[in-house]
């Protein structure tokens, strides 16, 4: 992606973790971190790549992808005021997933030093900021364990339903989220063998 420095920076979207931040914060905030404009089917992020920063989308549409079975599979598309790379953040780590850009998007990032920096001179701001990461990331926690719940349940279904066939990973009429890719490896739907322990209490 190229650094986007117009004579006007376009605002924030005071939506997702952005959403408690008043537009004096949203505009404080902008300064901390950089823009970046990219044009169509770029490729943003890279599965299994290293990643430090958090990306907001400001304009445009992003779509997400992963590997399964060889073969790039698409999960959803991002829309502006979405995020990626949260957990990343606070704690460096690997893209759990490949973003291209759909036609011209701009975002905006930032990475923990500038985070620190922005929560350093902007408290209440920053106190904002870090609520809407919090509730982003304890909604993905909460739909996580109920993927994780359903498909307990699906398993312990097949003990008397021996005739059911399993939804194979590689299904080629279905497009997964990453959540439903993340069931699907935890019941070892992959392999063909099971994954979850039955000793472990949901």
């Amino acid at each position: 992606m190229a650094e986007y420095l117009p004579l006007q920076l376009p605002a924030l979207p005071p939506v997702g973790i952005l959403a408690y931040l008043s537009s004096k914060s949203l505009s404080d905030l902008g300064a901390y971190g950089k823009y970046e404009k990219a044009i169509d089917q770029e490729l943003l992020i890279q599965e299994g790549m290293p990643q430090t920063r958090l990306y907001i989308l400001v304009e445009g549409s992003l779509q997400i992808s992963g590997m399964s079975s060889g073969k790039e599979i698409p999960y959803c598309k991002i829309e502006p005021g979405e995020c990626l790379g949260e957990v990343c953040l606070f704690e460096a780590g690997y893209a759990s997933a490949t973003v291209r850009s759909i036609g011209e998007s701009i975002l905006w990032s930032l990475d923990i030093n500038e985070l620190i920096l922005y929560l350093t001179e902007h408290l209440g701001g920053g106190g904002a900021l870090l609520m809407g990461i919090a509730r982003c990331l304890s909604h993905r926690l909460r739909s996580a364990n109920q993927q994780i719940a359903a498909s307990h349940h699906s398993e312990s279904k097949e003990i008397f339903h021996t005739k059911t066939t399993p939804l194979r990973a590689d299904s080629p009429q279905i497009e997964r989220s990453f959540l439903e890719k993340l069931s699907l490896k935890l019941k070892g739907v992959e392999d063909g063998k099971s994954k979850i322990s039955k000793d472990i209490k949901l």
